[in-house]
């Protein structure tokens, strides 16, 4: 459990989630919440997404375990700089 503040947010109001309760959830910036009152006293709030995006990542390892071409890194040419571009 965690504790916010209702604040102004223009004509209406709003809280701030705790990172905390978004790096449980995965859930970023922009995703749309749903907020109902089920019951008197009550306000929930769901991710309308139906996935959650940190229990679905995988990592590279586990990405590319099945593949079975080679493939050997090389270093491309973008040729000059032609702004500011630091190489």
């Amino acid at each position: 459990m965690a504790t916010t503040t209702l604040m102004k947010w223009g004509n209406s109001s709003g809280i701030i989630i705790p990172k905390s309760i978004c790096d449980l959830l995965g859930l970023e910036r922009g995703d749309s919440l749903a907020v109902a009152v089920r019951r008197p006293g009550v306000i929930e709030i769901t991710p309308e997404t139906t996935h959650y995006r940190r229990r679905n990542q995988v990592s590279i390892d586990e990405l590319f375990a099945n593949y079975e071409s080679s493939y050997k890194p090389e270093e491309l040419d973008w040729g000059a700089s032609v702004g500011k571009e630091m190489w």
